[in-house]
């Protein structure tokens, strides 16, 4: 309560927009997929492979022995 035993208006705004704010900010999420090239699949046998996003080269690892380079 502010003076005069009268509301805080503009504290309670303020509380408000920290609810929301911090709401929201628990529930982000962002996309982290990299769309790449296979590169090499000569060890797919093992669900791994190289590839590539056109600037960098990764090893992945995939459940999937049935990719092949190019792809």
């Amino acid at each position: 309560m502010a003076k005069n035993n009268q509301p805080d208006y503009l504290e309670s705004l303020f509380k408000g927009i920290d609810i929301i704010v911090n709401e929201r900010l628990n529930n982000v999420s962002f996309d982290t997929t990299i769309i790449c090239t296979i590169t090499d699949a000569s060890n797919n046998k093992n669900g791994e492979y190289r590839v590539t996003d056109g600037s960098v080269s990764y090893k992945a690892y995939s459940d999937l022995d049935s990719y092949v380079a190019g792809e």
